[in-house]
């Protein structure tokens, strides 16, 4: 199999096919090639999603797992001698996938790198400017993460709002060389090509800043403090969790000093002012107005230290313009996340859409009205 423009994820074999999975402008694809003669056949997927649990079923044939925005983890038999899949398992639950629309779309970013952009909702939904908008993104460590399902997603999506996921440069989304675009001195392309993105969701006609939230987990939460930073006009409301925050310190704490291949060493006098102009602790400016934000950790996290939140969020309430709130929530006896039960994964998400919800406008459907 010739290397090609697309990352290749993982090969199969089962009987004269292999079974080769890409990752395509953030999404993955699934294809066979025959051993016998070379000819390449795509395997037709519901939509942007992510594959897995790929095995041998029979000669020529595959189970595969699928989930997307809009569906839950389904188990398929691909047959190569029909050229088709059918279902083999999937949930039972409340989440018809034809209610929900997915698009895909690229967006160029100010320094030509290509940024896929992920667009979900219930279809019929008016595309008026006026859509309450969650734009996620983690945008480092060569970590692609396509779209798959998430109940914070559908929930989203079901109370009237469209949900976005950034493929950016630093997730090798394109392989190694869009990871290397995201990291050391090129970090803060990261934060501008999410800016991007945003400006492109208001510039197409689908929301406005007061309308617009951003939110990130881990790297993710850095990626949200740093596109704050830059334009805090641009959202009005943003959901760092977990995220590393104090750029000049992070080596300190936990294993962060494992993370200097990606950040760069605040030690070293070339990566110091790189690493302070982007800081997002560092960055906070007394007066300015900033998105209600709701900064969340765990309090046992042995992964990014809480003080990251607690500094943020101390600094920000300090100095910034009281308008709008700065609130910090902190998960007891939680970690980094993974790993937590399902009632306190349930909780966290609940508050973040009731937040993104109130602050951005959100007239919540009668059917998720709390029983009193």
């Amino acid at each position: 199999v010739a290397e090609g423009r697309y990352p290749l994820r993982s090969v199969l074999r089962s009987g004269d096919r292999l079974f080769l999975r890409y990752l395509e402008d953030g999404s993955d694809r699934l294809a066979t090639q025959s051993l016998t003669d070379g000819v390449r056949r795509e395997v037709v997927l519901p939509g942007p999603g992510v594959v897995q649990g790929l095995t041998s079923a029979a000669a020529g044939s595959v189970y595969y797992q699928y989930s997307g925005f809009g569906q839950p983890l389904t188990t398929y038999r691909y047959d190569a001698g029909r050229g088709r899949s059918v279902v083999i398992d999937q949930p039972q639950g409340p989440v018809v996938p034809s209610d929900y629309q997915i698009e895909q779309i690229i967006v160029t970013a100010r320094d030509g790198n290509r940024v896929p952009l992920f667009l979900a909702c219930r279809k019929g939904l008016k595309k008026d400017g006026d859509a309450p908008t969650i734009l996620y993104g983690y945008g480092g460590f060569g970590a692609a993460y396509p779209p798959d399902f998430r109940p914070e997603q559908v929930a989203w999506m079901d109370m009237g709002g469209v949900f976005a996921i950034a493929a950016l440069p630093g997730d090798g989304v394109y392989g190694e060389a869009s990871h290397r675009a995201g990291v050391l001195a090129n970090k803060p392309a990261v934060f501008d090509a999410f800016n991007d993105c945003a400006q492109h969701l208001i510039d197409a006609g689908l929301t406005r800043p007061d309308r617009l939230a951003a939110f990130g987990y881990s790297n993710g939460g850095l990626l949200v403090g740093g596109a704050v930073a830059r334009r805090p006009d641009l959202y009005a409301v943003a959901m760092p969790t977990v995220g590393v925050l104090d750029m000049l310190r992070f080596p300190q704490f936990t294993n962060g000093r494992l993370w200097i291949r990606e950040y760069g060493d605040p030690q070293d006098p070339a990566m110091f002012p790189i690493l302070h102009g982007y800081s997002p602790y560092h960055a906070v400016r007394a007066g300015q107005r900033y998105p209600a934000l709701l900064i969340g950790t765990g309090d046992t996290d042995d992964r990014v230290a809480p003080m990251h939140s607690f500094k943020y969020a101390a600094r920000l309430q300090a100095l910034a313009d009281p308008a709008r709130p700065v609130l910090l929530t902190i998960d007891k006896d939680s970690g980094h996340g993974a790993g937590n039960s399902r009632s306190k994964t349930a909780k966290a998400a609940a508050d973040r859409l009731a937040f993104a919800a109130r602050h951005l406008s959100l007239a919540v459907p009668d059917r998720f009205a709390v029983p009193r």
